[in-house]
């Protein structure tokens, strides 16, 4: 008898024991939780981080229904969902709107367990404040957003590749209007079947590179459209990580028009190098800064002389009165190692001078001859 009576306050002391430490993880916990009357939903127990975190009283919370605590208002909601909780054991929602005591909104996870005990079926709902981390998931959706548009409307064509294979997964619309091809032909594509890197061995290469450097950069690079149509284009890709995974960003901009307008400029500054006649540049205070060939083999000490040649000392006169009337061009002759030269001095700018030399020897020769009466045998 005395066994059995001691038995008992054992499993008395025990069970107090539980009761306690299951009270004190319940007041801790860092979720706010309610046991709530299975059939009713009436509140039967809130924990302090609940009653924190909504503003309201325990005893004020221990005469509510769940709905009224900001959660479930639309009583057609509210029993179509503790009628699956009733029929399921359990029914959980990822992002709940909830309004705290003072009117606040906050987003909350919601899980609900219905489970029995002595006195019958429970429910315990846990509920955890996620409104920094909805805040933060809508902050990357607009900043995602954001990034998508200047992505698609960006004036220079963009690639996005997986590092190691070189697979194209996205690609702007500039860069399919460049190409001609459809974003769905782009997307079955590597790199170097778009009109770049057709030789194997040279995109091995530059792939070695940029997975080593991270970096490469081509300042002018032939590409072929869908339609063979050759253009040119600035190419620059960098490696960089996306939720842990390198990825590959190329951008490729048309540079075809800039191409054509220094090969033209190219192609019109070599006149004064292929021209029969010396040709000079100078600027005011740097003397000759420019001779072509022919220039340099009629006079090879023109380097030395520098300030000190003939078209020199006189040049500062020429800017001034080229300055003074208006003409952008000055006609003189000057004599040079005994042979005459006719200068057409052309003003490029405010500080420049271009100066054509054509050789007139034989032209001042004759006249020479025909003002003196001499014979021309």
């Amino acid at each position: 008898m005395l066994g059995d009576l001691f038995k008992k306050k054992q499993e008395g002391t025990s069970l107090e024991a539980s009761e306690n430490r299951y009270r004190r993880i319940f007041e801790a916990a860092q979720d706010g939780i309610l046991l709530l009357d299975f059939q009713t939903g009436k509140i039967l127990d809130v924990n302090k981080f609940l009653i924190d975190m909504l503003g309201y009283t325990k005893e004020e919370f221990l005469t509510k229904h769940i709905w009224e605590v900001g959660l479930f208002r639309n009583e057609a909601e509210q029993k179509e969902n503790f009628a699956t909780l009733q029929e399921k054991g359990y029914v959980r929602f990822e992002n709940l709107p909830l309004e705290t005591k003072d009117g606040r909104h906050i987003n909350v996870e919601f899980v609900a367990n219905a489970y029995k005990e002595a006195s019958g079926t429970v429910i315990q709902c846990n509920i955890r404040d996620i409104t920094d981390r909805v805040k933060l998931t809508e902050s990357f959706k607009i900043s995602e957003l954001r990034y998508r548009r200047l992505f698609e409307t960006a004036q220079d064509g963009i690639l996005i590749l997986e590092f190691s294979t070189g697979l194209i997964t996205d690609v702007n619309k500039f860069l399919i209007d460049m190409l001609g091809y459809t974003k769905e032909e782009i997307l079955t594509k590597h790199l170097w079947e778009v009109g770049l890197f057709k030789n194997e061995a040279e995109q091995k290469e530059n792939f070695a590179t940029l997975q080593e450097k991270g970096y490469i950069r081509f300042e002018d690079l032939p590409l072929e459209t869908k339609e063979r149509k050759s253009i040119n284009v600035e190419f620059v890709a960098n490696a960089y990580q996306v939720n842990g995974t390198t990825v590959i960003q190329c951008n490729i901009r048309d540079i075809t028009d800039r191409v054509r307008a220094e090969a033209k400029v190219k192609w019109l500054s070599s006149f004064p190098e292929q021209d029969t006649s010396p040709i000079l540049e100078m600027e005011k205070g740097a003397g000759i800064t420019y001779v072509n060939p022919l220039a340099v083999a009629l006079f090879p000490e023109i380097g030395d002389l520098k300030m000190s040649h003939p078209y020199v000392n006189e040049s500062e006169k020429y800017f001034r009165e080229l300055n003074d009337t208006d003409r952008n061009v000055e006609r003189r002759e000057i004599q040079i190692k005994g042979r005459w030269y006719l200068q057409d001095i052309k003003f490029i700018s405010p500080d420049r001078l271009r100066i054509y030399g054509h050789d007139i020897t034989d032209l001042k020769n004759i006249e020479y001859k025909l003002a003196s009466g001499k014979s021309f045998n």
